[in-house]
């Protein structure tokens, strides 16, 4: 495993728990169809000859769309609806748009072929439809394609995460099909609560999306949660609350950590689907979570596509601070407010602790210009973290562990 080669002697040290596989995963997910949480079957709510869309996630998701998308369009058949009434649409928030070959090794040939259409989500505010606002004022813009339908499916998986508390149920709506113009209003909600939200479901974010998600009509979801090795352990089906909540209590168990005490180093790595710097910021909160105050953070970020394609807002805005960048969201002095609200979550964990990114694919250059240290290797970070560390105490450093940090939650 990495770290391994540093013969570390941490404090502690934290992954996803290994729970047992299902022996039958496909029969898994027929079952969760059949007997859903908080909602008829399936094939009792979807009526003959309507038209459905079924909202997926992208790369950057642990979610084995391939095995479940063939078994959720069979059901859909049972129930009487055609496969070319059936549009696919790629819930990618702010992220790329999907090439139609990852398109179909994500979703498999088979059923992209099978289905009348796979699109990509256009976060663009002209691109979605107004629909008012929510109780609190939060203005709801979402895929038009996707409110044409008549019945409107989510496939997704259960994480804990930084913005929502937790992955899957009605965060596939925001920010999964929202226009930019919501997911700033939501974002901003987050990043002032950053501290308060990983792995809860009680909080002001989930609430918005929720709300969002009911709003829009969102009526039947399938959430899964998959082992480090992408096999799954688990898989809900039915309402968009009830059945997302089950899914949280047993996801709990396998990412959830508690009452470690803060120690002077944490050395993280990312997973294998954080491809970029944007995806690595969830690591760094988690990891950030398990320092002391002054301590250091190493991530180990391969982000194989750079800082954040799409995003050159990350570097634009230098080594601004969390108040700085906020002061210029809300005074709408930049373009991409999204990327800005990110960008704000890594000053948050800088007022934290010092950074240091490992990666052969992040430049120096891009690095410091955020504000953050770069090595070529983990143990030459921990080389110069343990110097600095010793230099200032005492006392020996204490270490700290966290692998596949995106995937875990500290609380």
């Amino acid at each position: 495993m990495i770290f391994d080669e540093l013969k570390l002697k941490p404090k502690w040290s934290i992954y996803p728990r290994k729970v047992a596989r299902l022996a039958n995963p496909e029969q898994a997910i027929r079952e969760a169809l059949l007997h859903p949480v908080g909602t008829p079957p399936l094939a009792e709510m979807c009526r003959r000859g309507s038209r459905v869309v079924i909202l997926v996630d992208d790369g950057t998701r642990p979610t084995p769309q391939k095995l479940i998308l063939p078994i959720l369009l069979d059901e859909l058949n049972r129930a009487g609806v055609r496969d070319k009434d059936v549009t696919i649409i790629v819930g990618l928030g702010v992220h790329r748009p999907m090439t139609e070959e990852e398109m179909k090794a994500r979703f498999g040939a088979q059923v992209v072929s099978r289905v009348g259409a796979v699109l990509n989500h256009d976060c663009r505010d002209e691109a979605c439809e107004h629909m008012g606002t929510t109780a609190s004022g939060v203005p709801i813009s979402v895929n038009r394609e996707f409110l044409k339908a008549d019945f409107k499916i989510a496939v997704g998986s259960i994480v804990p995460h930084i913005y929502a508390g937790w992955g899957g149920g009605a965060k596939m709506i925001q920010p999964g099909i929202s226009s930019t113009v919501t997911t700033t209003a939501v974002h901003r909600l987050a990043n002032i609560h950053l501290h308060e939200i990983l792995a809860t479901t009680d909080n002001i974010v989930r609430k918005e999306m929720e709300e969002i998600a009911h709003r829009v009509g969102l009526a039947f979801i399938v959430n899964c949660i998959v082992d480090s090795a992408g096999e799954l352990v688990k898989v809900v089906a039915g309402d968009v609350v009830k059945a997302h909540r089950e899914g949280v209590r047993f996801a709990e168990g396998v990412f959830c950590w508690r009452n470690l005490e803060p120690v002077d180093i944490v050395l993280a790595s990312t997973p294998c689907h954080a491809t970029d710097l944007w995806q690595s910021t969830k690591s760094l909160v988690v990891a950030t979570r398990g320092v002391k105050q002054g301590g250091t953070v190493i991530l180990v970020a391969p982000c194989p596509e750079g800082v954040a394609p799409g995003h050159p807002i990350l570097l634009e805005l230098g080594d601004r601070s969390f108040d700085e960048v906020l002061g210029m969201v809300d005074r709408h002095e930049v373009s991409d407010t999204v990327g800005a609200l990110t960008y704000m979550t890594i000053a948050r964990c800088k007022e934290k602790c010092r950074i240091t990114v490992v990666s052969q694919k992040l430049e120096r250059e891009q690095l410091t210009k955020i504000g953050l240290g770069y090595a070529a290797t983990a143990k030459e970070a921990l080389d110069e973290a343990l110097a600095y560390h010793r230099a200032s105490t005492s006392t020996e450093p204490t270490l700290g562990i966290v692998y596949e940090a995106g995937e875990l939650a500290i609380i």
